[in-house]
């Protein structure tokens, strides 16, 4: 039972945390992308440039800097959450033989088990969506703006 209680909340605990991180660097990828929004169009300087640069150069470094640290995290969470959905499948097919309330829960055990695992990918696909999003606002600098950094 305590083995069983530890693998639960280690496997909770890990999927949270995967889902944290990727929020927290999206969310990062988020606030640059809004701040180059604010000033599309306008003539900035090269020092503004250079900053917005030096702030993508950042960003980038710390998320190859924690993919490095967390993608063996990653592909056991998603493995091992494959693993129970497929687990948890072949347990729903041979409820099906028994009472409405064990196929019942077993359906939404597999619902649940799908969902968490929907959520922990668009999570951490999240920041390669958002850190996307940046290239669109350097394409609408004007171009009497455009310097080095550009």
């Amino acid at each position: 039972m305590w083995l069983s209680l530890t693998a639960t909340f280690l496997w909770n605990f890990t999927d949270l945390f995967i889902m944290l991180v990727s929020s927290a660097l999206a969310a990062q990828f988020k606030k640059l992308t809004k701040s180059m929004h604010s000033v599309r169009g306008q003539m900035l300087t090269m020092s503004q440039w250079q900053e917005y640069r030096e702030t993508y150069t950042s960003l980038t470094h710390l998320v190859k800097k924690i993919d490095d640290h967390i993608n063996v995290i990653v592909a056991l969470s998603i493995g091992s959450n494959i693993y129970f959905i497929c687990a948890q499948l072949i347990t729903e097919i041979d409820s099906i033989k028994h009472s409405y309330f064990r196929t019942l829960f077993y359906m939404y055990s597999f619902m649940f088990l799908v969902f968490r695992t929907t959520a922990v990918v668009m999570q951490a696909s999240a920041i390669n969506d958002e850190s996307k999003k940046i290239v669109p606002e350097i394409f609408m600098c004007p171009t009497h703006s455009y310097s080095i950094e550009v």
